[in-house]
Parts: C-alpha cells; sequence; structure tokens
C-alpha cells in the first residue's frame, strides 16, 4: 500500500524506478540460454519444491549445527531467487529488495522475542 501511494503522489514515476529500469536492462542483455534454463530450473523448484526444501532442511536441523544451517540455507537461497526473479523479470528489483527488508525485520522481531527465553540457557555461568 505505501509503495501504491508513493507511485500515485510521485505521478508514477517513483524515485527508484531507475534503478528498477537499469536492472530490467542488466537482466535483459546478460541472457543466455543456460542462465535462463538455470533460473527458470530455480524459479520451479523455489515455488513448487519447497516442500523439498523444507524436508532438506529438516534433516538439516536435526544435526548439531542447525542454526548455521538455517542460516545459510535461507541466506543463499534467498539471494538466488531473488537473482532468479528479477532475471526472469517475475519481479521488479525495488519488489525483491523491498520483500528481504521486510524478511530481515520479521526475523529480527522474532529474534527478539525468542533470544529472551531460549539465550539466557545457552549461557554457561562465569
Amino acid at each position: 500500500m505505501t509503495g501504491d501511494v508513493l507511485v500515485w503522489a510521485t505521478g508514477n514515476n517513483p524515485p527508484f524506478q531507475k534503478y528498477d529500469a537499469g536492472w530490467y536492462h542488466l537482466m535483459v542483455s546478460s541472457r543466455s540460454q543456460w542462465l535462463t534454463d538455470a533460473n527458470v530450473v530455480l524459479n520451479v523448484v523455489g515455488s513448487a519444491g519447497m516442500a523439498i526444501y523444507s524436508a532438506a532442511l529438516f534433516m538439516v536441523l536435526l544435526r548439531r549445527h542447525w542454526r548455521l544451517a538455517l542460516f545459510t540455507t535461507g541466506a543463499i537461497l534467498s539471494l538466488a531467487m531473488m537473482y532468479s526473479h528479477t532475471y526472469l523479470v517475475v519481479h521488479w528489483l525495488s519488489d525483491t529488495v523491498a520483500g528481504a527488508m521486510l524478511g530481515v525485520g520479521v526475523t529480527s522481531l522474532l529474534w527478539a522475542a525468542m533470544s529472551n527465553k531460549y539465550l539466557p540457557r545457552n549461557i554457561s555461568p562465569a
């Protein structure tokens, strides 16, 4: 909704439009058949294959370093999906950046809420 108001207030010329247009032209000019095929596969796996990803992630979480695995997998996957969606012109660059910022915000809030409950248990007394 905020984006809609910004577009309306600027006469359909928001300040981030030049970045979206520049990224769009970069993605279109860098296309190759193998890169397009790879991004189509990533898009399918990212969209329809989330059940497989979730099951694999669950198996990793059973191991000792589950927090690192979760963080790394979520960050590598997130960046790849952001690139894939802008490469395939499914989303604008500003859409993916806004989604990433929302994800960081929600994750930070969850971390703040949960760290008070779980962190003291994992810190040994001095």
